[in-house]
């Protein structure tokens, strides 16, 4: 299933995170594209349902491909009503500015912030760069609790086959 990424920004440098609930870390809201749904309709719904944040769609930055073939369609949105609140997916839901992102923070929020921030004319086109095993070696040895909940939660919740 392919997905969505939306930012929104207020006062040019305050960028909306959402903390969340699974794998404990700040993040970009965002996901799955529902069937028959457009990737513009899917954000705008994503940051409503994540954030309480209603939005509309200001352009979009970009198409993220996989090794997979999925693609994750970038968009930046404008705030235009709403407030930020929990959800069933959020714990915590603010506002921060782009220089002091509160931590923990999913290791893909800089690149797509700095991809925003690029205002290209043009969508950007381009396989997006998984975590290395130097970052990843890193973020378990900074943040061990949060690597295991993300370990049990891609792996842990598929069933066993027995023979």
């Amino acid at each position: 299933m392919d997905g969505v990424i939306g930012v929104v920004f207020i006062k040019g440098n305050k960028v909306l995170l959402q903390k969340r609930r699974d794998i404990p870390v700040w993040s970009l809201p965002g996901g799955g594209i529902d069937k028959g749904e457009s990737p513009e309709k899917a954000v705008v719904r994503e940051i409503y349902e994540e954030t309480g944040i209603k939005s509309k769609v200001v352009r979009q930055i970009a198409e993220y491909s996989f090794k997979s073939g999925k693609k994750n369609y970038f968009f930046e949105c404008e705030q235009i009503g709403g407030a930020p609140q929990t959800s069933g997916e959020s714990s915590d839901v603010n506002y921060f500015s782009i220089e002091k992102l509160p931590t923990p923070y999913d290791p893909i929020v800089p690149q797509l912030i700095s991809d925003a921030l690029k205002n290209n004319k043009e969508i950007i086109k381009r396989q997006l760069k998984t975590i290395t095993l130097k970052n990843a070696v890193y973020y378990f040895i900074t943040n061990p609790k949060i690597v295991l909940r993300y370990i049990y939660k891609v792996f842990g919740k598929k069933k066993r086959v027995s023979f």
